[in-house]
């Protein structure tokens, strides 16, 4: 059986979330849920979904750290991020963060 993985088309996607994240002075500790439903690498978040192109294998959802996840959004630079689950760890490009 091999691990979920996908490959996420993502300017877009990271241009919008860059701009909706809430200001770290502000920020309790939230999280971001990841999913994958076919076609789109779904973000929920703070009750809003954003999705991009993706293509790959992965079912059900992950739960991570937002602002884990936001320094991937703001330091992530190409067209592409690979990510993958295994062993409770979520690799989003070369970062892998815990995640359940």
């Amino acid at each position: 059986m091999t691990n979920p993985h996908l490959v996420v088309e993502v300017p877009a996607l990271f241009a919008t979330l860059r701009k909706v994240f809430p200001k770290p002075r502000r920020r309790k500790i939230l999280e971001v849920v990841v999913s994958y439903d076919g076609d789109q690498f779904n973000v929920d978040f703070q009750g809003a979904q954003y999705g991009a192109k993706a293509v790959g294998e992965w079912k059900g959802s992950a739960r991570l750290n937002l602002a884990m996840f936001e320094a991937i959004v703001n330091t992530h630079h190409g067209d592409t991020l690979a990510v993958e689950y295994r062993d409770g760890k979520l690799k989003l490009g070369s970062i892998s963060v815990a995640a359940r």
